[in-house]
């Protein structure tokens, strides 16, 4: 599988890297990093140095936790042209990225890079959001390798819909993510009134979906810690479970059914991604196939 990771010099693209080293089947990923410098930078040896620092230490890092690293470059351009063009060339997998993502080596585009990489790449991309939640920092790498050693499973929580998206978010799993390192938790958020009833999905719904979903992470080799459902509003249902269980990583598909049709993120989506404690990862309803498809019905 290849992966690009864009980097810059911002603490997102550091917990992007630290995200990756954590959750990433290193056996499965062939990595590819990528920072692009503005034009202010030709020419100018101090900020050319410090592009090449920010490949440097991106890399050290990553090999550091055994991961292949194929190519890391440094391009002059536009952001999203720069990310979906290497992309394309370098026949890219998946795009991984954090949710703000600098344009040059001091300003921050407050996601809007993201967005719209988000929106126009060809191939898979998944967003982190930033979270107060610590990740491990980059820069002690003796540190890094005594807490690697200490570490254990991962808890993962899967809201799902029964959505397409809901099955792209489980094929997606065993390609990029580690089953010895991940404890998986499935969540259904089913939507009743008095006044009408059973709304999609209805409770018998949500059991068929979760055990659906169930039966298919436990062939590919996922430990599945609890299957819940649950009524109530979605977002707030995710983060106060997620809360709850003391999870580590919240993992979410665009276009599920209790989300409006915005393409980068509904509202649903887009709440858990600012609410939530803890990490979330979201990624686009892409065109482009996964290579695992998900057989649920």
């Amino acid at each position: 599988m290849r992966i690009l990771i864009p980097i810059d010099d911002s603490k997102g693209s550091n917990a992007t890297l630290s995200w990756a080293s954590q959750f990433l089947d290193k056996n499965n990923a062939q990595l590819f990093l990528l920072t692009i410098y503005p034009e202010t930078a030709i020419g100018n040896a101090e900020e050319m140095e410090q592009v090449n620092q920010i490949l440097e230490t991106g890399k050290t890092f990553l090999l550091h936790h055994g991961f292949q690293v194929i190519e890391s470059a440094s391009r002059l351009g536009s952001p999203v042209e720069t990310i979906c063009g290497f992309a394309d060339e370098k026949q890219i997998d998946e795009i991984i990225m954090g949710s703000h993502f600098h344009h040059t080596l001091t300003e921050q585009f407050m996601g809007t890079v993201s967005q719209k990489v988000f929106e126009e790449a060809h191939q898979p991309v998944l967003v982190l959001n930033h979270t107060q939640k610590p990740f491990l920092e980059i820069s002690h790498l003796k540190e890094l390798t005594l807490i690697e050693e200490e570490r254990h499973p991962y808890k993962i929580l899967l809201p799902l819909d029964g959505s397409e998206a809901s099955k792209r978010t489980l094929a997606w799993l065993p390609q990029f993510l580690n089953p010895k390192q991940s404890e998986i938790y499935l969540l259904n958020i089913y939507d009743f009134s008095p006044e009408g009833g059973y709304r999609y999905p209805s409770k018998a719904e949500s059991e068929k979906i979760l055990k659906n979903a169930e039966h298919q992470l436990k062939q590919d080799g996922f430990k599945i810690n609890a299957v819940e459902y649950r009524c109530g509003t979605p977002a707030l249902e995710i983060c106060e479970y997620a809360e709850e269980q003391n999870i580590d990583e919240i993992i979410l598909g665009t276009r599920g059914h209790h989300e409006v049709e915005k393409y980068f993120m509904g509202s649903t989506t887009q709440e858990v991604f600012q609410q939530a404690s803890c990490p979330v990862i979201i990624f686009n309803n892409t065109e482009k196939p996964f290579l695992k498809i998900s057989q649920q019905e």
